[in-house]
């Protein structure tokens, strides 16, 4: 999605195509981030066994910080698109950072607890 974005800088005649593509990548790209927001995150059925790595490059760092990261690189870089679409783009890649965030204190109590308990 970004790299049609980033191509729609220089005009083509194409350039229909290239929106066409970006918008089915963005929904399939986004549709894709909000199931893992929604049913895929540690606070709905997934343990603390789940994820792998050390505290701050787990996997929770992949599934939310890597999209955010883009995302902000995106804003960055994209300066050539609509205000409002950059800052949608903005505004996920805030919200992936917080759900981290979120994420990783919720997983590091369950840690904790599960250490205490044995």
């Amino acid at each position: 999605m970004g790299a049609q974005l980033y191509r729609l800088r220089v005009p083509s005649r194409l350039g229909f195509v290239r929106i066409g593509l970006a918008t089915l990548l963005g929904v399939l790209g986004f549709g894709t981030l909000l199931f893992a927001l929604v049913f895929q995150s540690p606070l709905t059925w997934r343990s603390s066994a789940d994820i792998h790595g050390p505290l701050l490059m787990d996997t929770i760092a992949i599934a939310y910080l890597v999209p955010a990261f883009i995302l902000g690189v995106l804003v960055w870089k994209l300066d050539h698109i609509n205000r409002n679409l950059r800052g949608a783009f903005a505004s996920l890649s805030a919200a992936l950072s917080m759900a981290y965030v979120g994420f990783e204190i919720c997983a590091s109590g369950k840690v904790l607890k599960s250490r205490a308990i044995q």
